[in-house]
C-alpha cells in the first residue's frame, strides 16, 4: 500500500516540476514545452489481460518529451 502510494506521489512531483519549469521559461527565446506521459504498475499482467476497475501497484513516469510545435 505504501508503495503505491509513495510511486504516486514521485510522478505527481515530477509533473509538478515539469510544469514549473514550462512557467519559468515560458518568455524565454526558443523555448519548447516538455509533456509528461505516464503509464500504470500492475504485478505480472500484461495490459491487455488487467480488468478496467483493478487495483494496480502505482504508477511511474514512462517519458518527458519536448514538443516541437
Amino acid at each position: 500500500m505504501y508503495g503505491t502510494i509513495r510511486s504516486g506521489m514521485a510522478t505527481a512531483m515530477h509533473e509538478l516540476a515539469v510544469i514549473s519549469n514550462n512557467i519559468a521559461n515560458a518568455g524565454s527565446t526558443a523555448f519548447q514545452r516538455s509533456n509528461v506521459s505516464f503509464s500504470d504498475l500492475y504485478g505480472s499482467a500484461s495490459a491487455e489481460s488487467v480488468q478496467r476497475l483493478s487495483t494496480g501497484l502505482g504508477s511511474a513516469v514512462e517519458a518527458t518529451k519536448r514538443s516541437l510545435s
